[in-house]
């Protein structure tokens, strides 16, 4: 009964206007499927389960490609394709960029920026920044071709 009780208590915490939780069993349910992904994300990252996409960037005064944003799907064996919101892992997909541009660079073709959304999660790694450095060093990707791009729900959750 407490266990559901904070449950419930926790889904409220980041909306100050919400002073009543109630416990359904959604909750429960959310949790363990939290749970699953998290057991799950290992064996994914081994597996290269995770498939990296470029949506191109678009001037629209010239229609030129000015860039992409890369964005990430999970090829999961059982459930199918797991969009990002689900997992969000930001260091691999900036990786898989840095080597799509490294690739690019290798055959002398012309680089763009590109962008990785950054998740809630990423803004509370103290790390972040020194490790995103060190895997554009390693590629040696110019950083003015890597973008960081603030997820909506990122912002919406604690916009300072």
């Amino acid at each position: 009964m407490c266990d559901r009780a904070h449950l419930a208590a926790e889904s409220i915490k980041k909306n100050h206007m919400v002073q009543v939780a109630v416990y359904d069993d959604t909750h429960r349910k959310k949790l363990i499927q939290e749970q699953m992904i998290i057991n799950e994300l290992g064996d994914a990252l081994k597996e290269k389960q995770f498939k990296a996409f470029f949506q191109p960037k678009y001037d629209m005064c010239t229609d030129r490609i000015i860039g992409a944003e890369a964005l990430v799907r999970w090829e999961h064996p059982e459930k199918g394709l797991l969009p990002p919101g689900i997992f969000i892992p930001v260091l691999y997909i900036y990786e898989e960029t840095c080597i799509f541009l490294k690739k690019c660079m290798d055959e002398g073709i012309p680089l763009r920026p590109v962008s990785v959304n950054l998740s809630r999660v990423g803004f509370y790694n103290p790390n972040l920044f020194h490790t995103l450095c060190e895997i554009a060093d390693r590629y040696q990707i110019p950083r003015k071709y890597l973008e960081l791009e603030i997820t909506e729900t990122a912002y919406a959750t604690d916009s300072e």
